[in-house]
């Protein structure tokens, strides 16, 4: 995606910015001293203001992605990036679950006159 993994790399090893590979959810140390957790919200930081927190060991050389991504690809590369840390991949499939819940939930209580008055049919024609 726009060239990033001339930076960084999905495998662990060192590149000119930090490895993705493990890095969602993870402790990470910045340049000033100080320090977070790299969750989403710093991801999406990280992608349209790269300068704002440079990790520990590596330049301020990224450039900023601001009004070159649409909110979907911003999305999906967070995304893609959350699925390479094992902290991440078991986020994504508890949004995934929770959201295949909230999906059959609402398809059941839309279909819910019309499989009531069918098992009232299938009731009748059963006590028969």
């Amino acid at each position: 995606a726009r060239g990033c993994s001339s930076c960084h790399s999905v495998d662990g090893k060192a590149g000119t910015g930090p490895t993705w590979q493990g890095a969602y959810g993870h402790h990470v140390e910045f340049t000033d001293g100080s320090s977070t957790t790299a969750d989403m919200n710093y991801l999406r930081e990280s992608i349209l203001n790269p300068g704002a927190k440079v990790v520990k060991g590596f330049a301020n050389q990224m450039p900023t992605f601001q009004g070159q991504l649409k909110d979907r690809e911003l999305t999906s590369l967070i995304v893609y990036i959350m699925s390479l840390s094992d902290k991440g991949a078991e986020e994504i499939k508890s949004i995934i679950e929770a959201d295949d819940a909230e999906r059959t939930k609402r398809s059941a209580e839309k279909g819910e006159g019309s499989s009531a008055s069918a098992g009232k049919e299938e009731g009748s024609l059963a006590s028969r």
